[in-house]
């Protein structure tokens, strides 16, 4: 693991993985991650929710940790969805950590070198 002068700490996906397990179990949709543009607490769950209402297609093992839940949420209006631009931090919002900015403390490094911006875990936080 290391830190870089901006507070942003690579760290092995083995390394990661047992964090999130030590956290919330063996269940990785039971992981939970916090937005870092509006601090919404999201889990894999919630995206498999969207699913079975038809919501949305998308596969939450692959955006839980990297984007808000609001991006793909269509039954949120769209003057209630935040952007990172909103001063009075709407939740959930569009942010993703592929876009223009990024936000993310953490960064997972794979075993081929392969590095992904992650959100942090909701650490003993309730989504609110």
């Amino acid at each position: 693991m290391s830190e870089t002068q901006n507070d942003v700490r690579e760290i092995p996906i083995k390394i990661w993985l047992a964090e999130g397990e030590k956290l919330f179990g063996k269940d990785e949709k039971d992981w939970k991650f916090v937005c870092p543009n509006c601090g919404h607490i999201q889990s894999g769950k919630d995206f498999i929710e969207l699913n079975k209402k038809g919501i949305s297609d998308i596969k939450a093992s692959t955006v839980v940790y990297f984007s808000c839940i609001g991006r793909f949420d269509t039954r949120i209006p769209e003057d209630k969805i935040g952007t990172i631009y909103d001063k009075k931090k709407k939740r959930p919002c569009n942010y993703t950590n592929g876009g223009l900015f990024n936000f993310a403390k953490t960064i997972v490094v794979d075993e081929n070198g392969k590095r992904t911006s992650v959100f942090e875990f909701a650490r003993g936080k309730k989504n609110g």
